[in-house]
């Protein structure tokens, strides 16, 4: 494959994602779902320096060509994205849920336990199954979620409007002016001491 063409890479975690090429010193950087087109000979050089393929396996997505030409074999699940975890969580079957657990990358798994307790996963026994497979207590973080909720909407007061209470003191009486100033459009007159 020629080493000059580009792929679409995302990052997949909802952390940064970052690499450097040794030889090139090339770095870079990857946000959660942000694009960025990235030459095969590079994702080569990725591959094959320490934690590369973990890397393209688990925290970023690429295409499926390039993933073929460096021989990484993925599960259809490596390619979700969150509108399909969605959907597996809200219409999926356990079992569809349970192969997903077993087989998607980490970005994938985390990317799960993070819809389930955004969205408060009404299955009870997808939220079991995520706890037995991941360990990730998603009971557990709804309540805290919806504790934190709470104490926030507590700590903000409602503004209340400041009423007085007892009438102002008189306005003091400030002596009229004689000479004109000069914000009122008066004139100075120079007087010359002789």
């Amino acid at each position: 494959m020629d080493k000059d063409r580009k792929f679409n890479v995302k990052g997949r975690t909802g952390g940064e994602v970052f690499y450097r090429i040794p030889d090139t010193n090339n770095i870079r950087t990857f946000n959660y779902g942000e694009p960025q087109e990235v030459t095969f000979g590079e994702l080569q050089r990725l591959f094959f320096s320490p934690g590369g393929e973990y890397l393209i396996r688990n925290c970023l997505i690429v295409e499926a060509d390039a993933l073929t030409e460096l021989g990484i074999e993925v599960e259809p699940e490596y390619f979700y994205t969150e509108e399909e975890v969605l959907k597996l969580l809200n219409e999926g079957s356990l079992d569809q849920l349970e192969d997903a657990l077993n087989f998607a990358p980490s970005g994938v798994i985390e990317m799960i336990q993070q819809i389930a307790v955004r969205t408060k996963l009404f299955d009870t026994r997808k939220r079991r199954l995520i706890f037995e497979k991941t360990g990730f207590n998603v009971d557990g973080a709804v309540t805290i979620n919806e504790e934190l909720s709470e104490e926030n909407d507590n700590d903000k007061e409602p503004e209340k409007k400041v009423e007085r209470k007892a009438a102002p003191l008189e306005k003091p009486q400030v002596p009229e002016r004689k000479a004109a100033t000069l914000a009122s459009g008066g004139k100075y007159k120079i007087v010359e001491k002789k």
